[in-house]
């Protein structure tokens, strides 16, 4: 029994690129820059106007404490220029404000977005979270990650939990070269039959 030789190659290149790219992806996937992102304490963050902690809380995304931001949270981050980072995090917010809660998002002091929480259908049990992710690109060696309540001074404070930066991986060029020549063994083999 004579076997071809493409049909065998070519998905063998294939299977091995993707290989490549998912071990790739695990080896650098889970590295969060930031620190206590979960506000078990007050350390490491800076602030301005006013900040808390809320300790001991069921309702919190995860664990039992979040940050409550009054006026704008910060935190410097170390990073590698040209990067790509995954920015995730999650936002509720008072319930006794009527209000929905706004968080402003800055990323080496630029706009990233906004982000909102409305109180309506939401409980002590359950806060609702706002579960959010941006991507992001670092321009220098540090960062600045900010969290800004643009309604400071008011009872419309918003809460926010679970906070990680994790840097994209990018594909090495081992993994693309296997793929992409099993891709084109695997399509050549179909314009010659």
């Amino acid at each position: 029994m004579k076997t071809n030789l493409r049909k065998v190659v070519a998905p063998t290149f294939v299977l091995v690129g993707l290989a490549l790219l998912l071990s790739q992806s695990q080896l650098t996937a889970k590295q969060n820059i930031v620190q206590n992102g979960d506000f078990t304490s007050l350390s490491v963050w800076g602030w301005t106007y006013n900040f808390a902690v809320a300790e001991g809380y069921q309702n919190a995304a995860v664990g039992n404490s979040y940050g409550q931001v009054f006026g704008t949270l910060f935190q410097s981050l170390p990073t590698t220029p040209g990067q790509t980072y995954q920015l995730q995090f999650a936002m509720a917010g008072n319930l006794n404000f009527p209000d929905s809660a706004v968080l402003d998002v800055l990323w080496g002091g630029a706009s990233v977005g906004s982000i909102s929480w409305s109180p309506a259908g939401n409980n002590r049990q359950n806060l609702g979270w706002v579960w959010t992710d941006f991507y992001v690109t670092a321009l220098t060696s540090s960062t600045e990650l900010a969290f800004d309540n643009p309604n400071v001074g008011t009872e419309n404070i918003p809460f926010l939990d679970a906070v990680t930066v994790e840097p994209v991986p990018e594909p090495s060029a081992a993994s693309l070269l296997l793929l992409g020549s099993g891709a084109l063994l695997y399509f050549a083999r179909f314009r010659r039959a």
